[in-house]
């Protein structure tokens, strides 16, 4: 939903990269899987901050003008878990394990 809101504040197109969000997003946890352990012990007893190397996602298409994308075309994936979020916001759960990309 985050990339969506940057859009409409930038001529329609979704940001570059995750630190663009920064102001959609109220905390950069977010962008950190609970099953991500390196991630996870690297900012223990610390905040995590919006330093790239603190994400977990994989970021499909990164500038892509929203009125241009397919509503179901992936923008974000879980490479753990494979779950994926689209263009129109929503999430979809995956497993990586017994779907195909």
């Amino acid at each position: 939903m985050a990339a969506r809101l940057y859009a409409n504040d930038n001529q329609d197109k979704f940001p570059g990269n995750f630190l663009q969000l920064t102001n959609e997003l109220a905390t950069p946890k977010v962008l950190v899987c609970p099953a991500d352990k390196a991630r996870k012990e690297r900012s223990a007893g610390q905040p995590v901050d919006w330093d790239p190397q603190n994400i977990s996602y994989e970021f499909l298409a990164p500038g892509l003008e929203e009125g241009a994308a397919n509503p179901e075309r992936v923008l974000f994936r879980c490479p753990i878990h494979g779950h994926e979020g689209l263009a129109d916001g929503s999430v979809r759960r995956g497993d990586l394990r017994t779907r195909a990309r």
